[in-house]
């Protein structure tokens, strides 16, 4: 059992995170909740009107469209980008030299965003782009994949995806390495295959850290589009 000093000690380690999620995210959201329902121009006196702000919303075609771009956005990023944190984690948990990987896999998630987007613009150009260039070399015509209105979507969320991996796959490391190697072993004393553990071991006991890594994910990538 803790001591009440302990507990006072823990109290202030997460205050400061705390007193930031407070100020900086739930009163703004029940603030914007509250004034949905009223017409305020940011200056003069809110009018409370209801639900006329939504169903005006709803009928316009600009908003719907942004929704269902988030929405498919948000199925390919979230899903793809944990999916491949965790594949990559696996890979590397057992590897010699991992700290060397890690830290290059990490080196996007430093990198100014100004740069990231340059990059992948000179990558991902129609006309001159590397990867345009390389499927040329297989006798494959690259599209346009940033003007395809069918591709610019994919595009993003693929870009998306490679620029949160490092820090995802970080996460899944420390988890990996935070379980007991003693359900492994009795696992293999009973026989079980590579997919069983990881089913049955490893992705159970994952669960936490693929909980948290969803919702950075949520928080990180979505409000962005």
């Amino acid at each position: 059992m803790y001591t009440k000093r302990e507990k006072w000690w823990g109290y202030a380690f997460i205050a400061p995170q705390m007193i930031g999620m407070i100020v900086f995210s739930l009163l703004p959201l029940i603030f914007a909740l509250g004034i949905s329902f009223m017409h305020w121009d940011g200056f003069g006196e809110r009018t409370f009107i209801g639900l006329e702000n939504y169903i005006q919303q709803f009928q316009d075609s600009n908003f719907t469209t942004a929704l269902r771009n988030t929405t498919v956005y948000s199925l390919i990023v979230i899903p793809g980008g944990i999916a491949a944190a965790l594949l990559s984690a696996l890979a590397l948990n057992k590897v010699k030299g991992k700290d060397f990987y890690r830290m290059f896999f990490f080196m996007p998630v430093v990198t100014s965003s100004v740069s990231i987007a340059v990059i992948w613009m000179w990558l991902l150009n129609g006309d001159f782009g590397l990867i345009n260039q390389l499927l040329a070399m297989v006798g494959i015509d690259g599209p346009n994949w940033l003007t395809d209105r069918n591709l610019v979507l994919p595009s993003i969320a693929m870009l998306s995806i490679w620029w949160g991996l490092g820090t995802n796959m970080v996460i899944f490391l420390a988890g990996l390495q935070g379980i007991s190697r003693s359900y492994y072993e009795a696992a293999d004393i009973d026989g079980a295959t590579v997919w069983q553990k990881f089913r049955h071991i490893t992705f159970p006991l994952l669960s936490p850290t693929t909980f948290f890594c969803c919702y950075y994910d949520g928080n990180c990538f979505i409000p962005s589009v």
